[in-house]
Order: C-alpha cells, then sequence, then structure tokens
C-alpha cells in the first residue's frame, strides 16, 4: 500500500513538472533591454512621491507572451514597485509613480516587441504566511509613447485614457486598477489580443 502511493505520488508530481514545464512561459531576465531598463530603474527620478517608495523599483520579469510574424518574442515587462505603506495609494499618485517608471524603462524597449507594460505598485511585506498586496496597472507602448514624446501629456493624462480604454478584461490591456495577472502560455487566443493593443 505504501509503495503503491508512493509510485502515485511520484507520477502526479511528474505530471505537474510536465505541466509547468510546457505552459509556464520563458522568462526574459537576461536580455540587453531588460538589463538596459534595470539600470534606468535604479535612477529613477519619482518627484513628489519618491518618499513613498521603499526601494528602487525593478524589472521583475518579462514574460514571452507570444511570438510576432518576423519570429522575435513578444513580451511584458513587469515592473514591481514596492511601496514603503501597508495600505494602497489613490490612483493620482499611483499613475503618478507609474508614468515616472515608463518614462524611464520604455526607451530600454524600443528594438523589443511590447504587448504591453505591467507596473505593479506593492503594499505590504512578503512573509512566510501571506503574499503581498498588488495593484497593477497595464498600459500598452502607444500610450507610453505619449507619455514620452508629448510635453502636455501627463500622468492625469495617461490615467485618464488607461481608465476610458479598458473594457473590464484583466487580460486585454490597457488596465487602469487591477490584480497582476499570471501570464501562461495558451492556444492562440493571445495573438488576437495582440494585433488590437499596438505591439511595437
Amino acid at each position: 500500500m505504501t509503495t503503491g502511493i508512493l509510485i502515485a505520488g511520484g507520477v502526479v508530481l511528474l505530471l505537474v513538472l510536465i505541466v509547468l514545464f510546457i505552459y509556464v512561459p520563458d522568462w526574459d531576465t537576461t536580455s540587453e533591454s531588460t538589463k538596459a531598463a534595470q539600470s534606468a530603474l535604479e535612477t529613477v527620478a519619482l518627484g513628489r512621491d519618491a518618499d513613498l517608495v521603499a526601494e528602487p523599483p525593478s524589472v521583475h520579469k518579462t514574460p514571452e507572451v507570444n511570438t510576432h510574424r518576423d519570429g522575435d518574442p513578444i513580451v511584458v515587462p513587469i515592473i514591481e514597485v514596492t511601496l514603503d505603506t501597508d495600505d494602497e495609494p489613490d490612483r493620482a499618485t499611483g499613475y503618478r509613480i507609474a508614468a515616472g517608471v515608463l518614462e524611464a524603462v520604455h526607451p530600454e524597449y524600443t528594438d523589443t516587441h511590447v504587448r504591453n507594460y505591467d507596473i505593479h505598485l506593492v503594499q505590504d511585506e512578503d512573509t512566510w504566511v501571506r503574499q503581498p498586496d498588488k495593484c497593477r496597472i497595464a498600459v500598452t507602448p502607444a500610450l507610453v509613447e505619449r507619455l514620452t514624446r508629448e510635453p502636455d501629456f501627463d500622468a492625469q493624462d495617461l490615467q485618464r485614457e488607461v481608465e476610458a480604454a479598458d473594457d473590464g478584461d484583466d487580460e486585454i490591456p490597457p488596465v487602469a486598477w487591477g490584480e497582476p495577472l499570471d501570464y501562461w502560455h495558451n492556444d492562440g487566443s493571445s495573438a488576437a489580443a495582440v494585433t488590437t493593443t499596438g505591439v511595437q
């Protein structure tokens, strides 16, 4: 009986590992773009909101969510900003921080196919008993381009545009204010989303 249980447990574990190998996306953590973006974040200026940030923002992950027609990966840079508070920030503050972060990293991804940028505003500490709370703002490259090129387009304008375009589907950017999204390989349905969100 014990041997049978052990064998069954081993089979289940093997199946789980196979599923994870097949479905978990590749993480682009060593590309030159990601390295340059991380360097840019180490000196990012957040103005009056600098004191609200516990440590420099970082590129948490850059999942490959699809493949472009030219054969290169389409990625989603996920930038985490750990806040020096246990409380959820108000949206205006969140968007000011997000705007500063996006302006810093976007120039480093000009030669990369970016589906969208995810900004995670992290509150509370990561402990053994619970994960920290996170708010997600997902922004398309087209909106970030306006942020970096148009002098009159600021964090308030970014918030207005993202909120207006958010259709309530967390898997389709932009997303104004939501929960972090797990990016998994799927049956190709993400390709439809890619064609509608202005991938570079």
